[in-house]
């Protein structure tokens, strides 16, 4: 979301919170007409793309690239070899997972093309593994207003350099004193509407569901030389916006990336409620307009500061409010990395999509005997071991819920997500190809994540890190921009704990 500056005066903050209230009553207002029930069902996803140059390294190149796609779709992101590609909304009826990957595909070929004109690389990855601690100075972050104001308003908050510690096979330590660390991660995010009398269970299933499908879907375990978690986006994300004083962190509230407190109980109106309560504003810029006024039943309110506080704090999973039309919610499901292929990609938000409509009907039960704590633990299970994590799964009642491995629970509720995506109305040849695309995966235990490290290992005996490392990616990529699935991809070896590769 933009912003008009990026300077704010004093007393701004304590305007913007009242605005951000009576912002919050107008939403509740808004979700209790008797048509927010009438929503439909739609798929829409956001794809973070990192740009390389001819030596594999990060490209300044947002700028060139962009205006040569010459598309509306792309969009800026953190830092100037990252953009962003905002696919179409779809209803979820029929085959929007293959409308999904069509679109995505064509516009990576845009991109293609529009990079080659400047010698650069789209590369769809969690992480950059050439990523250098040069590049990750300020003088990376983008140039729109919103990045640079948010990069001032964590240091302010943070008062001085945040640690970012991150312990796998190998152990990274380094000071970072900006925003642009972030820069090093791309996503795939996925966007689900549904009715907003299913919000709740929808919401709750979603969390239940996340860890498992984080873990068939790493795809960043190597940052500056270290191979640290499978899926190192979630630790990395969750240190560098933290705006909590360092001698304070552990002390009052948690940090603005999180998975979550608890299940949401009555409304989404909670989560809005909790971020106003634990989260100071990072951007408290007011609109320029009057004071939000009762919704209109034919035209939607902007809620500018609910909108703009939500983009400031990054949950795994987000509500995400929209004015289009007469204004709906949706969820936003963030863990997701970029790649290794469109058609991984979009297996994956099948996967998920599914899982949550699947859940949706024994929701309630689910929840109340499923302990909130076990399930946010395998979250980060899930982002340290990928599909070797033990995730919890609720049992039959009575019963305390079974911690199981990821790569077999997944393959034990695909009938959950086919189940889910029957019933939102997805063509059943549609729900089986993708399904059965992730269930290969699966069952050769086949990750973006354990495919890189494999390679790192094969690719290292002769060449120095560096070298190494943009080998991999030279590989890495032609494949990503071949649009075949990991699993056509050139085997590898299962990677060992040896050969460490730090610069």
């Amino acid at each position: 979301m933009s912003i008009r500056g990026a300077e704010f005066h004093a007393g701004a903050a304590q305007r913007f919170a009242c605005r951000l209230r009576d912002c919050i009553g107008l939403l509740a207002a808004l979700l209790d007409r008797p048509s927010a029930d009438d929503e439909p069902l739609t798929l829409g996803a956001e794809l973070e793309v990192q740009l390389i140059d001819v030596a594999a390294q990060p490209a300044l190149a947002y700028e060139q690239v962009a205006a040569r796609a010459g598309s509306p779709r792309v969009v800026p992101e953190l830092t100037r070899y990252n953009l962003e590609l905002n696919a179409s909304p779809l209803p979820l009826a029929g085959r929007p997972f293959s409308r999904l990957a069509a679109e995505l595909l064509s516009d990576l070929q845009q991109l293609r093309t529009a990079g080659a004109e400047v010698g650069v690389r789209p590369v769809p990855i969690g992480i950059l593994p050439t990523i250098r601690r040069a590049d990750l100075s300020a003088a990376v972050l983008s140039s729109p207003p919103r990045f640079q104001a948010l990069n001032r308003a964590l240091q302010a908050a943070r008062g001085g350099p945040r640690r970012v510690c991150i312990e796998g096979p190998d152990r990274l330590d380094l000071l970072s004193n900006n925003m642009a660390i972030g820069g090093a991660t791309a996503a795939f995010q996925v966007h689900l509407r549904v009715p907003i009398r299913d919000f709740v269970r929808a919401w709750n299933a979603a969390l239940l569901a996340a860890p498992l499908v984080l873990a068939v879907s790493p795809n960043s375990p190597i940052l500056l030389g270290h191979r640290l978690w499978q899926e190192t986006r979630i630790p990395l994300i969750e240190q560098y916006t933290d705006d909590r004083p360092s001698q304070r962190s552990d002390l009052l509230r948690p940090p603005r990336a999180l998975f979550g407190l608890g299940w949401l109980q009555r409304s989404p109106i909670e989560l809005y409620e909790e971020d106003l309560a634990l989260f100071a504003p990072l951007l408290p810029e007011t609109a320029a307009t009057e004071h939000p006024q009762q919704p209109d039943t034919s035209l939607a309110p902007p809620l500018h500061e609910l909108r703009l506080h939500n983009s400031t704090i990054w949950r795994w999973n987000r509500p995400v409010y929209s004015n289009q039309g007469t204004g709906h919610l949706r969820l936003e499901l963030r863990a997701l990395p970029a790649g290794p292929s469109v058609p991984d990609m979009v297996a994956e938000a099948a996967f998920f999509v599914g899982l949550i409509l699947g859940l949706v009907p024994e929701m309630k039960q689910l929840v109340s005997r499923t302990p909130f704590e076990q399930v946010r633990a395998g979250f980060y299970r899930a982002a340290q071991h990928g599909l070797a994590a033990e995730l919890p799964w609720p049992a039959p009642y009575g019963r305390f819920p079974q911690l199981e491995k990821a790569a077999d629970l997944a393959l034990r509720v695909l009938p959950v997500a086919r189940a889910g995506l029957l019933a939102g109305g997805v063509d059943t040849a549609e729900i089986d190809a993708w399904l059965a695309l992730l269930r290969e995966r699966v069952e050769r235990g086949l990750t973006g994540a354990m495919w890189q490290l494999g390679m790192l290992q094969r690719l290292g005996h002769r060449r120095t890190p560096r070298e190494t490392l943009a080998r991999l990616v030279d590989e890495y990529t032609d494949h990503a921009n071949s649009s075949e699935p990991l699993t056509r991809w050139p085997a590898v070896t299962p990677p060992t704990r040896s050969s460490a590769h730090k610069r």
